[in-house]
């Protein structure tokens, strides 16, 4: 490596140590000090007077992309590190690459606090809040398999594979999507479906991937986000809406109304003794098992046949029971 070259790369290290220094410092802080913390942390060599003619006139000038250096004071300096509100600031999918391009297993993102903070340049993200992970099925996103959907789904590319070593599918790829920690594929099938008759497929059960790159198709984004973000079960079926009606009993009551436990939960009665909810629902199977979970503690209002079903499935339960 040339000498201009070391020299440089040598200059762009100190002006960053400097700036982790000046973090520690949010009110400002003198070249004196500076200078001391230079030593001690980086066993930093040049005299102070280089430090001031060279390092700190650089970062007043605008070395750093981002980084705004203040002289509050004669011989006192104060910085203001903007890089991460700038990245905050740019395109959502540019800073979710930005964030995840060190992940490989999707599961681990939360452990990979550290290599999140190296690409945006920061000691830590302070946070007063601690966020429990889902625990998700295994993916990794270096297998074949998953990287050729990728490819096919940012590329709008009509795929076919394997399931479940029963079936071939031909398919037009929208999503890589996550219902209760399982991993799916969310498309077409555009040999059986219509039109706007999206369904899933389990990832774990993909095989054989061939993405045709000759073949192209429209990907309908904004009627897919739709669908996704309505969505609460991988059996869900787009545009199908049922009204459920459920009167929650004054013992659940609480853990009711601090959350969504329903999809679509709206609250519209409660009057310190009856809780009724309603929730919206494009198959039974999105609601059963969340209803269950509560008993003995809900009802089912409406409709009937929801009603009858999990009636008969508690009555077959029982029978099972009894032959214990």
């Amino acid at each position: 490596m040339a000498t201009t070259q070391k020299r440089f790369i040598q200059m762009l290290q100190t002006l960053e140590q400097i700036i982790s220094i000046c973090k520690d410092y949010p009110d400002g802080l003198k070249t004196a000090k500076l200078y001391e913390e230079m030593k001690a942390r980086y066993g930093y060599t040049q005299t102070s007077k280089n430090l001031k003619v060279t390092y700190l006139p650089l970062l007043e000038a605008g070395a750093i992309k981002g980084v705004e250096f203040k002289t509050i004071a004669k011989g006192e300096y104060k910085l203001v590190d903007m890089r991460f509100d700038t990245a905050l600031a740019k395109e959502k999918k540019v800073y979710i690459k930005l964030a995840l391009e060190s992940v490989e297993e999707l599961e681990d993102i939360s452990k990979h606090h550290h290599d999140i903070c190296d690409a945006l340049h920061l000691d830590k993200l302070d946070m007063p809040f601690y966020i429990k992970p889902e625990n998700y099925q295994k993916l990794s996103t270096d297998e074949d398999e998953v990287s050729s959907l990728e490819e096919a789904i940012i590329n709008d590319n009509i795929i076919s594979f394997l399931y479940k070593n029963d079936k071939y599918f031909h398919v037009e790829p929208y999503r890589l999507v996550n219902f209760d920690g399982i991993w799916y594929l969310y498309g077409r099938d555009i040999e059986e479906s219509k039109d706007n008759d999206h369904k899933t497929w389990m990832l774990e059960f993909i095989d054989e991937v061939e993405v045709f790159y000759s073949q192209k198709h429209d990907t309908p984004d904004e009627e897919i986000e739709e669908e996704l973000d309505n969505a609460h079960d991988a059996l869900f079926v787009p545009n199908q809406n049922i009204e459920v009606i459920l009167e929650i009993s004054p013992k659940i009551q609480d853990i009711i109304k601090l959350k969504e436990h329903f999809p679509n939960q709206q609250i519209i009665k409660d009057d310190n003794k009856n809780l009724h909810i309603k929730s919206t629902i494009s198959t039974f199977e999105e609601i059963i098992p969340e209803i269950k979970s509560f008993i003995p503690h809900i009802k089912v209002i409406s409709p009937k046949e929801l009603k009858k079903k999990i009636d008969k499935d508690i009555k077959e339960y029982v029978k099972l029971l009894e032959l214990k």
